[in-house]
């Protein structure tokens, strides 16, 4: 990230922060998630708390409560580290905006079979036992955002007989994801982190 001193903001790849507001001055071009609503506020930086949250990685606002002891410089000082990181995560994201037509179109599957699932299958694969408390807060939005970070990101070779996985080291641990590909569409089947 640059900052602009005739503005006085911070430019993070393709949008500007307003560092009093706490906003971006820009719609952010990831539309968020509709089971969590604050995501989807197009120009909020960790849920529209930047003094005691952060974005670090662009997926959900963390608690400084740590920082907060330590005094508003100290909580100044990781902000601005967390604004590097989030600029790290749009290069990211443009990296796969222009990915190839094919990754695209696993994007969108992917994408839309998320949405398709059911309480049941939900219910499922956010159950404690596949450890996601581990690598986030365990809901439905934070877990179905590391399935497609997982999707998208993730090294994929062979699992059991005719299905794949993709996996994906995440906070220090191994998001995996199963899946099978038929008639060039995909199907997932599961998803977890790897006990330690």
């Amino acid at each position: 990230y640059t900052y602009d001193k005739e503005i006085e903001q911070y430019y993070l790849m393709a949008r500007y922060y307003e560092p009093e507001q706490g906003v971006f001055t820009a719609v952010d071009p990831d539309p968020g998630d509709e089971d969590d609503p604050q995501t989807m506020n197009g120009y909020n930086y960790a849920s529209n708390n930047p003094v005691m949250l952060a974005d670090p990685d662009g997926l959900w606002a963390g608690v400084l409560f740590k920082f907060a002891a330590k005094g508003g410089k100290t909580a100044w000082k990781y902000a601005k580290k967390g604004a590097k990181k989030v600029s790290k995560s749009m290069k990211k994201w443009w990296k796969g905006f222009k990915a190839k037509p094919k990754k695209r179109q696993e994007t969108k599957q992917t994408n839309s079979q998320l949405k398709s699932f059911d309480s049941d299958k939900r219910k499922h694969i956010t159950e404690p036992e596949h450890q996601w408390n581990s690598v986030s807060d365990g809901s439905w939005g934070q877990v179905q955002a590391l399935i497609k970070r997982t999707m998208r990101s993730g090294k994929e070779s062979s699992y059991k007989k005719s299905a794949r996985k993709k996996t994906l080291i995440y906070n220090k641990r191994k998001i995996i994801v199963t899946f099978v590909r038929k008639d060039g569409k995909i199907k997932i089947g599961n998803a977890w982190v790897e006990r330690k």
